[in-house]
């Protein structure tokens, strides 16, 4: 019999080598597991810092366009229902859309109150189009409201 080098009989047997060769591919592709669980958490953070970035900007764009609203800067009808919107904590969307739940219907009622009032000479039928809403809801909040 004849021993390896510095090695047992069996460490000359083709089966243990290839337990041995086996044994390292499994570690090498833990290592190589381990570099990528690296990497995924570190573009996971970059995705997150990005995100926290966007989310700062945009409230920060928000509280810009709230500053605007409440010094009376807004022309616009869309841009007067967009600020109403956003200081409630919705879209314009959910201000002209179908919801009827009570928080949405409150923002809603405030955004044609605050459209009236900077356009006082728009009639009922153009504000109702405006809130995609027949001109007798739009009286109903009006007079809800105590304007007319």
């Amino acid at each position: 019999m004849q021993f390896a080098k510095g090695g047992s009989y069996l460490e000359t047997r083709p089966a243990y080598q290839n337990a041995v060769r086996a044994q390292q591919a499994k570690e090498a592709q833990r290592q190589v597991k381990v570099i990528e669980s690296d990497q995924r958490r570190a573009l996971w953070q970059d995705m997150k810092d990005q995100a926290d970035k966007e989310e700062r900007e945009r409230k920060e764009r928000i509280a810009n366009f709230l500053v605007r609203y409440e010094r009376g800067e807004h022309t616009s009808s869309k841009s007067i229902i967009t600020a109403v919107a956003i200081s409630h904590g919705f879209t314009h969307a959910d201000i002209v859309g179908r919801s009827r739940k009570q928080k949405v219907v409150a923002a809603r009622q405030e955004a044609v109150v605050a459209v009236n009032k900077k356009y006082p000479l728009k009639s009922l039928p153009e504000l109702g189009r405006l809130f995609d809403r027949d001109h007798t809801t739009i009286l109903h909040f009006l007079r809800k409201a105590g304007v007319r």
